[in-house]
């Protein structure tokens, strides 16, 4: 079932709240529901963004004995938008259960005006529903929206896809395990996260060589907050438009190995999760290859991407990287 609120009067820019089903059993007397809520914003047939929740809710079954009787199918689909803050808020609630309750939102700057109208298409010929009332509510004025999880991209490369703005000169799709071997690439976000946004990025990053470099490894430059750098022996983190002399490093107490990141290949280790934590005010946590440090960073730059760049050997290859499990979420 769709929920689809159109924004222009030839319905070519979407809010959809989908409601998909997944399974209905009966087990003791009681129905047993899964389901995916998918709210998404569609521009010209484009999924601009998506965010995706699994719920399961537990129903009377009385209409499988009783096809005319509704007690317990009672599901609530409630909208709620926020102008002022872009967030657009979709609950959907167990009448017959008010514990069983899944939140799902969606932030957007670019679907900022009023629904011209609604569609509801039901697009699954597994069950069937009857709207009993579609209703505009008011807020209290006390009521505080949730703070959203919002991705700008999440893929384990179990297929080749590329996240959408991501590209790699030098990468090679190891479709044996579903992930990249890659030197470089750059990643520019479709909407850069806003000013004053705390972020997470984590991934696996496991170089597959270490030896015949003069000293650095790779780095990984976030623009708008800063550059991590892997040498042989430190981890550094700088902070966008600072003195290099403000580098903040953190010692290994060794040589970096590639067992510490792939052993044995082609698994990754704990070590091989590269992981950026920003509180939205200036704090910055970087943890990678057993060790992690805290920097600082400028809030009110937008984060607006992510570049990878290996160094060069001695033979002027430049380092491998396996490359997996690639995640940036924001906090709205």
């Amino acid at each position: 079932m769709i929920f689809s609120y159109y924004l222009d009067v030839d319905k070519t820019h979407l809010i959809n709240m989908k409601f998909n089903v997944k399974q209905i059993l009966v087990q003791n007397s009681m129905l047993q529901v899964t389901f995916d809520a998918v709210v998404e914003e569609v521009l010209d047939g484009t999924v601009l963004h998506s965010e995706s929740q699994s719920g399961a809710f537990t129903l009377s079954s009385s209409r499988v004995d009783d096809p005319t009787s509704s007690d317990g199918y009672d599901i609530n689909f409630i909208r709620t938008r926020y102008a002022d803050q872009n967030k657009w808020i979709f609950e959907i609630q167990n009448n017959s259960q008010p514990d069983q309750v899944v939140l799902v939102g969606l932030y957007s700057t670019t679907a900022t005006g009023n629904p011209l109208g609604e569609d509801i298409i039901q697009d699954d010929d597994s069950y069937n529903f009857i709207l009993k009332g579609n209703n505009i509510g008011q807020l209290e004025e006390t009521y505080v929206p949730p703070v959203l999880t919002q991705n700008v991209v999440n893929t384990d490369f179990s297929q080749l896809v590329l996240p959408y703005g991501f590209t790699t000169v030098s990468g090679i799709y190891d479709s044996a395990v579903g992930r990249f071997l890659l030197s470089d690439f750059s990643h520019t976000f479709p909407n850069s996260i806003d000013p004053d946004t705390a972020f997470t990025l984590t991934a696996n990053l496991a170089p597959m060589q270490t030896d015949s470099v003069s000293d650095e490894i790779f780095h990984v430059t976030l623009h708008g907050i800063g550059q991590v750098t892997l040498y042989k022996t430190y981890l550094a983190y700088l902070r966008e438009g600072d003195d290099p002399s403000n580098t903040i490093t953190i010692f290994f107490g060794a040589s970096a190995d590639p067992t510490w990141f792939l052993s044995p290949p082609p698994y990754f280790t704990d070590k091989s999760k590269f992981s950026v934590q920003a509180d939205g005010a200036g704090g910055v946590t970087v943890k990678y290859a057993g060790v992690s440090l805290i920097g600082s960073y400028d809030p009110s730059n937008p984060f607006a991407g992510v570049d990878l760049q290996a160094a060069a050997r001695a033979d002027k290859s430049l380092v491998v990287c396996a490359f997996d499990n690639y995640t940036i979420e924001f906090f709205k």
